[in-house]
């Protein structure tokens, strides 16, 4: 079966860098008050897309990502895996009113590389990411252990978000411990 540890990141690159301060690096450095920064919005003040990708070196199970927003945090992005670093593969669409921690779980799939993908940043500042953690096994072999869900999103702050997948319809996006609803999804929020 399949274990849940937190997977070694080889390298990260971003789109870009708000300065020398804050690069790709220091999101997957393990210390939690450094982080990677995104340039600004375009100066007309649309919304850019931004994105951090981190690279494991091989492929790999993977089971969850955990995200430490910044306050500068993206209102629309997508969990994105690859096996070669061109063709991706959506894993789970998000929505979110809030920064903090988000832990984007059951995903089982596999992948070398793994893409937070934003499509809306802060208005201000663009996106800034203190901490991301992949876990699964590094078996890209291993059988997932077998589950109600495929898919829970949990949101460690007040405000709720949304997520999609296209696994099927959502169940309720009520906050529970699980959801038993297969083979759909479910959003879970914690206040």
């Amino acid at each position: 079966s399949c274990s849940a540890q937190q997977l070694p990141i080889q390298t990260a690159t971003a789109s870009s860098v708000e300065s020398n301060r804050y690069v790709a690096y220091w999101a997957v450095d393990g210390n939690p008050t450094s982080r990677w920064a995104s340039d600004g919005p375009a100066a007309d003040g649309a919304p850019e897309e931004q994105w951090l990708l981190l690279d494991m070196g091989g492929v790999r199970f993977i089971d969850s990502v955990n995200l430490e927003w910044e306050r500068a945090y993206s209102r629309d992005y997508e969990v994105q895996v690859s096996i070669d670093g061109n063709i991706w593969e959506t894993v789970r669409s998000i929505q979110s009113e809030n920064h903090g921690e988000v832990q984007v779980g059951m995903l089982n799939t596999v992948g070398r590389y793994v893409r937070i993908l934003s499509h809306e940043g802060d208005r201000n500042y663009g996106i800034s990411l203190y901490e991301v953690k992949i876990f699964g096994d590094s078996d890209e072999n291993c059988a997932p252990p077998p589950t109600t869900c495929l898919a829970d999103v949990i949101e460690l702050g007040a405000a709720p978000a949304s997520s999609s997948s296209d696994a099927g319809p959502p169940c309720s996006a009520a906050p529970a411990a699980h959801c038993d609803c297969a083979p759909t999804w479910s959003l879970l929020t914690h206040p």
